[in-house]
């Protein structure tokens, strides 16, 4: 099993402030995150027959990768759950529509030698749990 390198964070921040501008802060990254948060996603979550008639709960870890725009590339179970838990979180995590992550991108060194770097889109692999919870 692969190691989890990254986690993804979920929040509900604002994309929309960050366009392509040219920023000197302390922003090294954005993590990518979930439209609406993971919670938003439990609103269409469909608890397995089975599952749920053998009292099974957890959390099903999947470990998304994501094109420079939030698209999803691949999906992979990093820890399984069975019972139809694991199909459920993938039909889950296919729905959902993520912000693409940023980091910082350095551009050249202004007139004074201070550096110039903006954020700019990237790809990515980060882990989401699934949880399961009668």
């Amino acid at each position: 099993m692969k190691t989890l390198a990254i986690i993804l964070l979920l929040s509900n921040f604002s994309f929309s402030q960050i366009d392509d501008e040219i920023l000197g802060g302390p922003i090294h990254e954005i993590w990518p995150t979930i439209k609406g948060g993971l919670d938003s996603l439990y609103l269409n979550l469909v608890y397995p027959p089975e599952a749920k008639k053998l009292g099974i709960e957890g959390k099903v870890y999947l470990i998304v990768d994501l094109d420079s725009l939030g698209n999803i590339i691949n999906i992979e179970v990093a820890r399984s759950l069975g019972y139809g838990c694991d199909e459920e979180a993938i039909r889950l995590i296919k729905t959902a529509i993520f912000n693409p992550g940023y980091m910082r991108q350095k551009v050249g060194v202004d007139s004074n030698g201070k550096k110039i770097s903006r954020l700019v889109p990237y790809k990515c692999k980060v882990s989401v749990p699934i949880k399961f919870k009668l």
